[in-house]
């Protein structure tokens, strides 16, 4: 959706679909990429918008944190970390809050309920499998907390996650996803 791509596949599994809500975890690649922060915050009004229309609840994730070098296993993605990057995700986060309090949907914070160390991000943006089921819970468990879902279910990942094949980790996201 960044740079003006259309709503297409978001749209289109939506409206085929009819799920019950729709989580909404965007813009963390528009701030590394210098996306003007306005232009993401459209996007998911949009995503709010179509969601509402099929009569999805949205659920909104905010921006996770960016770093450079400092907390990641191989460096900064791609040189795209730059120090503005940090800047435009405080600016995507904010306006997430803003769209979800406006539109009265839930809002979960990542930032404020996780925090990265040593090693959690690959390359400063992308986690790690356990710092991943981390952040994962801490979002299951706000979305509980505040009731959204009626019986919201924290899914149970393996303890050897990181050392499955990568076909065996698609076929644990597609089982997740389909719960």
């Amino acid at each position: 959706l960044a740079g003006g791509q259309k709503f297409g596949a978001f749209q289109s599994y939506i409206e085929q679909n009819k799920p019950q809500y729709a989580i909404i975890r965007y813009g963390a690649a528009d701030a590394i990429k210098n996306q003007d922060p306005q232009t993401t915050l459209q996007s998911v009004q949009k995503m709010v918008d179509i969601a509402k229309a099929n009569g999805a609840t949205p659920i909104i994730v905010g921006v996770s944190e960016l770093y450079g070098a400092q907390n990641s296993k191989t460096g900064n993605i791609a040189g795209y970390i730059d120090p503005g990057a940090e800047k435009r995700a405080n600016q995507i986060n904010d306006g997430l809050k803003q769209i979800a309090q406006n539109a009265g949907v839930s809002f979960t914070d990542v930032r404020s309920s996780t925090s990265a160390g040593k090693g959690d991000l690959l390359d400063g943006v992308h986690t790690n499998a356990d710092f991943g089921k981390k952040m994962a819970d801490a979002i299951s468990e706000d979305i509980a907390a505040k009731n959204v879902i009626a019986e919201a279910k924290v899914p149970q990942l393996p303890q050897n996650v990181d050392s499955l094949s990568n076909k065996e980790k698609g076929a644990l996201y597609n089982d997740l996803i389909s719960q």
